[in-house]
């Protein structure tokens, strides 16, 4: 599990999960349903290939080939930023 958020909202946790196949989507909310059964999982969504990670940009395998910088060295005029 990467990250698990907190939200205001009839469905208030937001799980992120970094899984290594389809597959072990549903062993996870298995074991969420086990460890919380009070709980029930309202909606999910799943991405397939990541494009970028922590500022990198990746290949069709998943190895990092340039990188994404946080602020852009010559901002476009009119853009708001100094």
């Amino acid at each position: 599990m990467r990250a698990c958020s907190l939200v205001a909202g009839p469905y208030n946790v937001i799980v992120d999960a970094w899984l290594r196949s389809t597959a072990e989507v549903h062993d996870l909310e298995r074991k969420l349903s086990r460890a919380l059964p009070a709980r029930r999982i309202q909606d999910r969504s799943v991405v397939l290939r990541t494009v970028k990670l922590l500022g990198r940009v990746l290949d069709a395998e998943g190895r990092s080939v340039r990188s994404v910088p946080l602020l852009a060295e010559n901002p476009a005029p009119g853009s708001g930023t100094s």
